[in-house]
């Protein structure tokens, strides 16, 4: 099966998608720092903000803001 390259709506909006995923992930490093200590805790951290970023491009277009759920969709990439 081929790749069809088309336009990601999420690629042009990476920026501010990373900026929210920091935002709200600021709580999560801490309790990962909580479980698993300092270093552990902050790698993982670190980790899924690269999981996140090299997912953005993945990302299926499901209709935008005009979809109610895309804010649910984003966060659970």
């Amino acid at each position: 099966m081929s790749k069809q390259t088309t336009y990601n709506q999420y690629i042009s909006r990476k920026s501010k998608l990373m900026k929210d995923f920091d935002r709200v992930g600021k709580i999560i490093e801490d309790v990962l720092v909580s479980a698993y200590g300092d270093h552990i805790g902050r790698t993982i951290w670190k980790d899924a903000c690269q999981e996140f970023e090299m997912l953005i491009p993945e990302m299926p277009d499901i209709g935008g803001s005009k979809n109610m759920l895309e804010g649910s969709f984003i966060g659970s990439v």
